[in-house]
């Protein structure tokens, strides 16, 4: 699980989907894929719908939530990408995905654990990182929907699916790390969308800042962060990350523009 430490608690993360291209983490359909590797296609993975693998993941998810609120922890940040069917979006559905009542589960068990849930839905735009390939229909080309209506429409649709699982309380994570596609004007107006409509529905907005990054080939995603901070309202959370060391100029910039920040070291 990737951990997030808040100011004032700790979170703990568990990713559902399959909106990464590389990594070897432990997921869920319940916790259905184990060491995926960069290239393998989205279908690809041990589960397919096995009986016993969802088991195992609904039993191991619980025990997660069960030992993290033990020691201390007060929030559930949920990676829900395709790791769920939408019934909104039956065409978003992976071989992987498991019932939304299996989401809803999930969320119900770590609210009776005192689990505050934070849903994440990745909108970020990139063919490296594949961050919002789960909502691509089968076919459907990185260029068709380019942030039009429907795109955002059918986002907030799956959206309104995943709050109605969960029950977040205060918060929503829309990701938008790591963005090759859109422009930095394209990039913060995709976040003023996300924004408001997260806004009408009584929920403030969470994404990633990559203004700590530090490598050659993060400058960019860093650059596009940086212009964003300069712009976007205070009351989008930035949720700062750097795995390799700590961003401490970037923690006092973003906190003397009066953001609330988490960090994810």
């Amino acid at each position: 699980a990737r951990l997030q430490t808040l100011v004032g608690g700790v979170a703990v993360g568990i990713d559902l989907g399959d909106d990464h291209a590389s990594g070897c983490f432990v997921e869920i359909e319940g916790l259905a894929r184990f060491g995926r590797e960069r290239g393998q296609s989205q279908s690809h993975g041990v589960a397919g719908g096995d009986r016993t693998w969802r088991r195992i993941g609904r039993v191991g998810c619980h025990f997660v939530i069960r030992a993290v609120a033990d020691i201390g922890f007060n929030t559930l940040l949920i990676g829900v990408s395709d790791g769920v069917e939408f019934a909104s979006h039956p065409e978003l559905k992976r071989k992987y995905s498991a019932p939304m009542k299996d989401l809803a589960e999930l969320a119900e068990h770590a609210h009776g654990r005192g689990l505050a849930i934070v849903p994440k839905l990745n909108f970020s735009k990139s063919p490296t990182n594949a961050h919002d390939f789960w909502s691509r229909a089968p076919g459907e080309k990185w260029h068709e929907h380019f942030d039009d209506d429907y795109y955002f429409q059918r986002g907030f649709e799956v959206i309104d699916e995943i709050i109605a699982a969960c029950q977040p309380e205060r918060y929503f994570h829309i990701g938008m790390d790591e963005d090759h596609e859109r422009s930095i004007e394209q990039y913060i107006a995709a976040i003023l969308r996300l924004r408001a409509g997260l806004k009408k529905r009584g929920l403030r907005t969470v994404c990633w800042s990559d203004s700590g990054l530090t490598y050659a080939s993060g400058m960019v995603h860093r650059e596009r962060s940086i212009a964003a901070e300069q712009v976007l309202p205070r009351d989008c959370v930035r949720l700062l990350w750097n795995y390799s060391g700590v961003p401490e100029q970037a923690i006092k910039t973003i906190a003397n523009r009066g953001y609330e920040l988490w960090g994810a070291p």
